[in-house]
């Protein structure tokens, strides 16, 4: 999928995989992505996510392969924030079960992804990019790549870091599970 979020939720790859805005929980706050500058201030070209609101796509096993690059711009703004105040999921399919990929504790870029290892085992690789912090309020271009037995994680172009420990295939995921960003 490739989503410019310029003005709308589509997926500009052609490939169909158009999402929708979707409110929150309540318990977080009910938000919902409103639309805000992008990194060259134009109005409307990006959006803003607050308070759990998010951007689901419907499941497709496109967005479920057994190895994928993801890459965006984002910017982290932590003001209101109280609750889960330190971790900032940017895109999943089923988080924990499946791959994430977000910032955590100390706005490092974090992926997980859930594989089945050459042994038939399941197992569940967390990696961030260990010390490349994040500043608040700045555009960031950050992107992982993974395939089985490597993980590459980037900020603004540049290599961050490498793991080669990483035996596996992405599992399959339920296709009662939506994509979200």
């Amino acid at each position: 999928g490739f989503w410019k979020f310029d003005g709308n939720t589509a997926d500009s790859s052609g490939h169909g995989n158009n999402g929708a805005l979707t409110t929150g929980a309540a318990y977080y706050g009910a938000g919902i992505p409103t639309p805000t500058e992008d990194r060259f201030n134009r109005a409307g070209m990006a959006y803003h996510f607050d308070n759990v609101g998010n951007v689901e796509v419907p499941y497709t096993s496109s967005l479920n392969p057994q190895q994928m690059p993801i890459s965006m711009w984002c910017k982290k703004s932590a003001v209101g924030r109280t609750i889960n105040a330190d971790t900032y999921t940017m895109v999943a399919l089923d988080r924990w079960n499946g791959y994430k990929f977000q910032l955590q504790s100390g706005n490092l870029t974090f992926y997980t992804v859930k594989v089945i290892e050459p042994a038939g085992d399941t197992t569940i690789y967390d990696r961030d990019n260990a010390g490349v912090a994040l500043n608040n309020d700045v555009w960031y271009h950050v992107a992982v790549a993974y395939k089985a037995g490597e993980e590459d994680l980037y900020v603004n172009g540049i290599l961050v870091k490498q793991w080669t420990n990483v035996p596996g295939t992405p599992i399959t995921v339920s296709s009662s599970i939506n994509f979200v960003i």
